[in-house]
Order: C-alpha cells, then sequence, then structure tokens
C-alpha cells in the first residue's frame, strides 16, 4: 500500500509539472516572439502523461471526446453512403445527360462577367496611404536594448527553469525505483524464508506425533511426581500434628501427676495408696452400637476390648501382687483425696488411650510415608529416562532442522572469492561467515604479532640472561679452582 501510494502521488507530481512546464512553454514562445530568430533557444519538449500512466481515465469523456466520436461515427455513415451511391450511379449511367456546349458557354460568360466586374470595383477602392519609417532616437534603441537582455535572460532562466523541473522530477523517480527493487528484493527474500518455513513445518508435523507421545509420558510422570510430593508433605504435616498432639497429652499427664501431687500435700499417709489408686491398671470395653447378627456382635466386642486394653507403662509403688481394695475408702483417709484419685485416674485413663491412638495413627503414617517415598524414587527415575528420551529426539530433530538448506542473500562487494580478477560462477568451495568473525580473526593477527614481539624480547633477555651465567660461571670456575690448587699454609 506504502509503494502504490507512493506512485500515485509521483505521478500526480508529473501531473502537476507538465502543467507547470506547458505554462513556462507558453511563456517562453511569447518571449521568443519578440526576439530576433537567431537568438533564440531550443524549447524543451514537454513530456507527456501516457494512457498507461492513468488506467482509471479509460472510461472517462468529455465533450471533446464525444465529438471525435460523432465525426468518426459520421465518416464511416458517409462511407457506406459513398459505396451505395457509386452503385446507384453505376446502374443508371444511360438515363443522365451531360450538359451541351451553350450551356458550358453560357456559364463561362457568367463567370467571366462577374470577375470583370469584381476587377472594376477593386479598382475603384481608394489606395491606403504609406509612412515612410522614421528611424528610432537613441532613447527607443536603448530601451529596445534592454528589453531584449530582458528577454534573454527571461528566456535562458524559463529553459533553466524547465530542466530543472525534469532534472528533479527524474531524480525522484530514481529513488522511488530504486526504493521498488528494494521492495522486490525483500519481496523475493520473503518468498525464499516462506519455502525455508513450509520445509521446517513439513518436517516438524513427521516429528510432532512421536514428540508429542513422549512429552505426554513426561508430562504423566511429571504430575505423579508432584501428586506423591504432595501427599507426602500433607503427610509430614499430619505427623508433626500427631507428634504435637502427644506432646500435649504428655504434657497434661505430667501436670495430671504434678497437680495431684500438690493436692496430697506433705507428709500424708495415705499418699502411696492414694497413688496406687491413681496409677492402678484397669480394663475398660467401649461399648459399641449392635449392628447386624449377634455373631457379629460378639466379634466386634472381643476385638473392642482387645483394642481397648491398656496398661500403665509406668511403674506402681508397691509389688504387683499385693492386691488392694480401691472401692472403699479406708478409715481416717480423706474421701475429697479419694474421690480425687478415682476422677483423675479416669481422666488418666483417656489420656492413654488418645496416647495409643496417636501412636498407632503415627506409626500407620510413616508406614505409608515410607511406602510413597520408595513409590517417588521409581516415579523420579521414570520421569528422568522419559526427559532423556525427549530430549535424544529434540536433538534428532534439531540436527534434521540444521540440515535444511537456507538461502542467504550476499551483495557482491561481500563476495571476495577471486579467481583471475572475477568472480567464478561456482561458489560452492566458498566460506560463508560474519563480518564479527571476520573482524575477529583480524584482530588475532595483531594479537599474534604482539605476542611474537613479546616473545622474541623474552627470547633476547633469556640468550643475554644465559651469557651472564655462562661467565659468572668461568669466574665461578676459576675461583673455586684457584683457591683449592693454591698450597695450603700449615
Amino acid at each position: 500500500m506504502h509503494m502504490n501510494k507512493c506512485i500515485l502521488s509521483l505521478r500526480d507530481l508529473k501531473v502537476a509539472v507538465i502543467e507547470e512546464i506547458q505554462c513556462l512553454v507558453q511563456e517562453l514562445k511569447n518571449i521568443q516572439s519578440t526576439l530576433d530568430i537567431s537568438k533564440h533557444i531550443p524549447i524543451p519538449q514537454v513530456p507527456q502523461i501516457h494512457p498507461e500512466e492513468v488506467p482509471e481515465k479509460r472510461f472517462h469523456y468529455d465533450e471533446e471526446t464525444l465529438k471525435k466520436f460523432k465525426r468518426r461515427h459520421m465518416k464511416i455513415q458517409e462511407k457506406k453512403l459513398s459505396h451505395v451511391e457509386h452503385g446507384s450511379i453505376g446502374s443508371g449511367r444511360g438515363f443522365l445527360k451531360l450538359s451541351s456546349g451553350k450551356d458550358g458557354d453560357v456559364t463561362t460568360r457568367d463567370s467571366l462577367s462577374r470577375s470583370s466586374r469584381a476587377s472594376t470595383f477593386s479598382l475603384d477602392l481608394p489606395k491606403p496611404v504609406e509612412f515612410e519609417k522614421a528611424e528610432p532616437t537613441e532613447v527607443e534603441l536603448e530601451i529596445m536594448k534592454r528589453d531584449e537582455i530582458k528577454h534573454l535572460y527571461m528566456q535562458e532562466y524559463l529553459t533553466n527553469r524547465i530542466k530543472e523541473l525534469i532534472v528533479t522530477f527524474d531524480a525522484e523517480l530514481r529513488l522511488l525505483r530504486h526504493q521498488k527493487l528494494k521492495l522486490d528484493t525483500q519481496m523475493k527474500l520473503s518468498d525464499l524464508h516462506h519455502v525455508t518455513l513450509f520445509q521446517e513445518i513439513l518436517l516438524l508435523k513427521n516429528f510432532e506425533k512421536q514428540e508429542n507421545i513422549l512429552q505426554e509420558r513426561v508430562n504423566a510422570c511429571d504430575k505423579e511426581e508432584q501428586d506423591m510430593q504432595w501427599k507426602i508433605n500433607e503427610l509430614l504435616k499430619e505427623m508433626e500434628e500427631r507428634k504435637n498432639e502427644i506432646n500435649k497429652l504428655q504434657e497434661q499427664e505430667k501436670s495430671l501427676y504434678s497437680g495431684f501431687q500438690i493436692a496430697l500435700g506433705e507428709n500424708n499417709k495415705f499418699a502411696n495408696f492414694l497413688m496406687k489408686v491413681l496409677k492402678k491398671k484397669i480394663k475398660r470395653v467401649k461399648k459399641k452400637e449392635v449392628e447386624g447378627d449377634a455373631d457379629e456382635d460378639e466379634e466386634s466386642e472381643e476385638s473392642s476390648e482387645d483394642e481397648s486394653s491398656l496398661e500403665s507403662d509406668e511403674e506402681e509403688s508397691g509389688s504387683e501382687d499385693e492386691v488392694f481394695d480401691d472401692s472403699i475408702c479406708p478409715t481416717n483417709c480423706d474421701k475429697g483425696l479419694f474421690e480425687l484419685a478415682i476422677q483423675l485416674r479416669e481422666k488418666r485413663l483417656d489420656i492413654e488411650e488418645a496416647l495409643v491412638e496417636e501412636k498407632k495413627t503415627v506409626d500407620n503414617l510413616k508406614k505409608e510415608y515410607d511406602t510413597l517415598s520408595k513409590k517417588v524414587k521409581i516415579v523420579a527415575m521414570n520421569l528422568n529416562a522419559a526427559e532423556e528420551a525427549l530430549e535424544a529426539y529434540q536433538r534428532e530433530k534439531q540436527q534434521q532442522l540444521n540440515e535444511l538448506l537456507v538461502v542467504l542473500p550476499l551483495k557482491l562487494h561481500q563476495i571476495e572469492y577471486m579467481q583471475s580478477g572475477e568472480i567464478p560462477h561456482d561458489l560452492s568451495g566458498t566460506l560463508v561467515f560474519s563480518n564479527q568473525s571476520l573482524g575477529r580473526l583480524q584482530a588475532r593477527i595483531i594479537q599474534l604479532h604482539e605476542e611474537n614481539s613479546r616473545q622474541q624480547k623474552l627470547n633476547k633477555e633469556c640468550r643475554e640472561r644465559r651469557k651472564r651465567l655462562i661467565r659468572e660461571k668461568r669466574e665461578m670456575v676459576k675461583t673455586i679452582r684457584s683457591e683449592y690448587l693454591s698450597p695450603r699454609i700449615m
């Protein structure tokens, strides 16, 4: 669309330039009419609008077009009538008679008489008076000369103006042509890029099915691992909550014993008895609602008895074989403390039951955690294997994509492969690389020269040092020999 607008604007500019040139040419003709022919400058040719430049006017018409069409139509009709008349004359030639000589004489006399009258009439007219031309004065000559100079200048100025308009339009046309060439190049490169993309999409479609299968396998393993990891995190949270609950129950049990100890006070004669009452092991049966057959009820009761039987882990102060009656308060014992011991014992049993349940729950959670951990390891191994398979398949796909041929546009100034001073027709043996790589190689040449100079300097220093060391060695050898060979003084 942008190029179309540019072309239309340039066409409008051409129309405006032609109109201006026509005005300038008319003015130039008026000026040249006052000048001598020898001083005329050739008038530039006025450009024309070609019909293909205004295709929208093909179906436009005006009054002049209609008149031309009418004249052309009338000519066609006259030709048809002339053909018809020639045919009729040829058929009726015997019925027509030519005029006789007398008639011809009459016509000639009439024409001669009319011509003689006209000549006599013309002779009677008065002749125009002719005046002699007076020579122009100096002022008139000066004015004429100045006007001539002015007209010559205007003639040259108008001619240059016409040429300037034409050159300016030609420059605009060249710029637009250059833009069009660039646009054509971009469109051709886009077509080539489109071909490359089409080849890539065909190749990707061939790999798409297997890649989707591998990707689904990876996604399934990843999702399974995430689900298991979420379950493990939930188990850890629940285990932490259960441990906190166990700690709370243990704290409650400790506070129960400490509170009862405070209630007993010091030097209480029945302290041991009351502590035995508090710590006594009692089997409690949980009553459940019976549903179904009687056998099932009995089995459920037996299982509930086994599950609800609790034994105290703490050692009792007295011997286990010793039997005492905890249903009757001994004489001289505070009944309030006895009732408190009974109540706290029930509370202790509730706490112990809750502790047993919590510990069982924690053990079950640990077993489930171990099972999930093993499964997570297996799923992680499967996930790694699936990811490796997908990565290998993607590498194969990338290798296939790299083998596709890609069009690379090059300009002549970018080609430096010459044979006998000319660019060869076969460029298969050339190497294509970027300007950055070329710049790095050129910079590396300079670096190698600098390294070479440094190494030469270092080599020179090493040689001088070697010479110095050899000289010092010789002097040292002479010194040693002189010391050992000199006579020793006893």
